[in-house]
């Protein structure tokens, strides 16, 4: 955390200029200019968790698991209702 990215251009700039990087037609454009001119923007740091799961990975999980757990429950008690 607190770093930049910095990435060449390609077909995936639309998506990297939803994020924090900085985006160059050659790593040969990097110099100490570069790097002191980049104005770190806000709203380009909020889109990571608006674009990325990861920060609800872990509650995506234990959901699948309740639910799998929820219906393995339900599937027990028909089958001891069934067989009583």
């Amino acid at each position: 955390m607190g770093s930049v990215p910095i990435v060449e251009t390609s077909g995936l700039d639309s998506l990297y200029n939803k994020f924090p990087c900085i985006i160059v037609e050659s790593f040969d454009q990097i110099n100490i200019d570069l790097l002191n001119n980049y104005i770190h923007d806000n709203e380009k740091l909020n889109n990571i968790e608006q674009y990325l799961i990861i920060g609800n990975l872990n509650e995506i999980i234990d959901l699948k698991k309740s639910v799998s757990y929820q219906t393995n429950i339900n599937i027990l008690c028909d089958n001891i209702r069934y067989s009583s």
